[in-house]
């Protein structure tokens, strides 16, 4: 089978989505294929990292109905030999849908069901969705009453597709409604980066860059949200500090 045949079914192919068949075909392909081989380990580093952006499995169909558009990119740039431009723009564009869309479709209705808020020891209500599923634990998650928030380590696979350093970055998972974390305008599923020029990674470091914050009029805080860098800009000197930068 030709390569142009093929075009249809690499994404399909590394999304786990194809017949016994198709599979078997696919496979055979790749196996004397570089330029098809080397499209598929691809899509399937995307994949890591889109699995990284939430707790869930992939629904099924996502591939087939989501990803035309980055297909026909990557099958487009894989004949003119430019590979690691097409990753870099395939994980971009993914990352910053994969944060909206899957997020909605892996929680669904989750926001509407006052069971999922959660109530901090010494009262506060959480604004946001649950970061842990019972049926799929994960480990490194931190909670903190006195910054009104709990955060979730990242891991180099998607700290890597994220551009950060290994001292960058930090997955706010749930925000306490009028606490510090919101006051510094940090909401759930954001990616903290740094503040006022420094990498944050853990509630231990955002905590000792706080101790002090009231001693600069304006602090500047880096998150990533839904895939784009932003800063935050707070002016200490207002009750209403939050400007968008």
């Amino acid at each position: 089978m030709k390569c142009e045949e093929m075009e249809n079914l690499t994404s399909l192919y590394a999304g786990g989505e194809l017949t016994t068949e198709e599979y078997s075909t696919v496979e055979n392909h790749i196996n004397n294929c570089d330029a098809c081989k080397k499209e598929v380990a691809e899509y399937k580093a995307i994949s890591a990292a889109l699995s990284e952006l939430r707790d869930g499995d992939i629904p099924d169909g996502v591939w087939e109905d989501m990803w035309l558009d980055i297909r026909d990119r990557v099958h487009r740039q894989k004949h003119a030999l430019i590979f690691d431009g097409v990753l870099r723009v395939a994980a971009s564009l993914l990352i910053g849908i994969g944060v909206g869309f899957f997020g909605y479709i892996l929680t669904g209705d989750r926001h509407n069901d006052v069971s999922d808020l959660t109530v901090v020891d010494k009262g506060g209500e959480y604004n946001s969705t649950p970061l842990v599923d019972t049926a799929h634990p994960r480990t490194n998650i931190y909670k903190d009453a006195s910054l009104g928030l709990t955060a979730e380590s990242i891991d180099d696979v998607l700290r890597s597709h994220l551009k950060l350093s290994k001292d960058m970055g930090m997955h706010i998972a749930e925000v306490v409604k009028n606490g510090l974390a919101e006051n510094i305008g940090l909401k759930p599923h954001d990616i903290l980066v740094g503040l006022n020029d420094h990498p944050v990674n853990n509630i231990d470091a955002l905590k000792e860059m706080l101790k002090d914050r009231r001693k600069n009029i304006y602090m500047r805080v880096t998150v990533i949200r839904n895939g784009e860098r932003k800063d935050i800009v707070i002016d200490n000197t207002k009750k209403d500090n939050l400007e968008n930068k």
